[in-house]
């Protein structure tokens, strides 16, 4: 073998040391992006394909994309529009020989802030009624599996009753995690990421119902019946006779301090169909109503041995839920 030739062993370099070194330029190391489909670029090598790849704090790597560089010297080549979520990075190139041999190039690190734009709140509609926890909907949030929506009540300074994720298309979805307060609500919505927040939206009004009642119906002596239960403090309660016989009339009253109780009189014995609801002002003349309460009493004739208690079976359902109260 002539002495002036040495044969290249298989994990000697590929590239041409008259070339360029094999590296990134593009993002510089330690620079901040705020964008976050960011092309990644580079220098030198020879014409062999070439792998992006991201390092993770574990030291496993994923691929990004496979390019072939530019057969010039230098080697330029580039692959555009990958998609980074907000935070640091840590990406490298590796040449790939044509015996699989792999050269990489020095890593680089950037980091991607991602902008905050002011969420957009599209559900509940302006004016709506809904339950005390209701699901906010929107868009506008930034694409990134770390940005959060929180939702507070308008004109508070801090006051967070909701929050949920946003998806890669900017929609996000926020469950209300506390009880709102019955009649007429005002939300706004805020982003929040690595420890920034957003302006706040465009507030939402709409309204929120009391709860459901539920009811609790006693026989009294004298063809009287009392009804009562817990409520929202300031509601009205209706309790309306839908059937049965006799001309009762029930008039509303007033939840005060967390419950309520009402005594109906000339309820002869029969079976009763009544409704019962609470209800809220909205503050602008009208009325918000709880959903209702279907009550079924039956109401038996006094027992002769017991003369100041008469027999009273009453069914309640509510959600699905079958409640007796019997008095003997």
């Amino acid at each position: 073998m002539d002495a002036d030739f040495e044969e290249s062993s298989p994990k000697d370099p590929v590239l041409d040391p008259v070339l360029e070194p094999f590296r990134i330029t593009s993002p510089e190391h330690g620079e901040e992006l705020t964008r976050q489909n960011v092309s990644i670029s580079g220098r030198g090598g020879l014409p062999f394909f070439i792998h992006v790849r991201k390092i993770h704090a574990d030291g496993s790597q994923t691929l990004l994309g496979i390019t072939y560089p530019a057969v010039s010297p230098g080697g330029p080549w580039a692959i555009p529009f990958i998609p980074f979520r907000g935070g640091l990075h840590t990406v490298i190139a590796v040449i790939i020989g044509v015996d699989g041999t792999e050269v990489p190039s020095d890593p680089i690190t950037f980091s991607v802030k991602v902008p905050l734009g002011i969420p957009t709140i599209e559900s509940p509609q302006p004016g709506a009624v809904e339950n005390q926890q209701p699901v906010v909907r929107g868009t506008g949030g930034a694409a990134s599996i770390d940005a959060r929506v929180e939702i507070l009540l308008d004109l508070s300074k801090d006051t967070v009753v909701g929050d949920g994720g946003v998806s890669q298309n900017g929609n996000w979805s926020a469950n209300i995690r506390t009880h709102l307060e019955p009649g007429t609500v005002s939300i706004v919505a805020r982003q929040s990421l690595d420890g920034r927040y957003s302006g706040r939206s465009r507030p939402l009004t709409f309204k929120v119902r009391p709860p459901k009642l539920a009811v609790t119906v006693t026989p009294q002596p004298n063809e009287r019946v009392k009804f009562s239960g817990a409520g929202h403090t300031g509601a009205m309660v209706e309790v309306t006779k839908l059937s049965g016989p006799g001309e009762a009339v029930l008039p509303p009253i007033e939840v005060k301090n967390g419950t309520w109780e009402l005594i109906a009189t000339r309820w002869v014995p029969g079976t009763y169909t009544l409704s019962a609801i609470q209800k809220v002002s909205d503050n602008a003349g009208s009325w918000i109503p709880s959903e209702g309460l279907s009550v079924h009493v039956h109401l038996g004739a006094p027992r002769p041995d017991r003369e100041v208690h008469e027999r009273l079976h009453t069914h309640l359902f509510r959600r699905g839920v079958h409640r007796c109260h019997g008095g003997d």
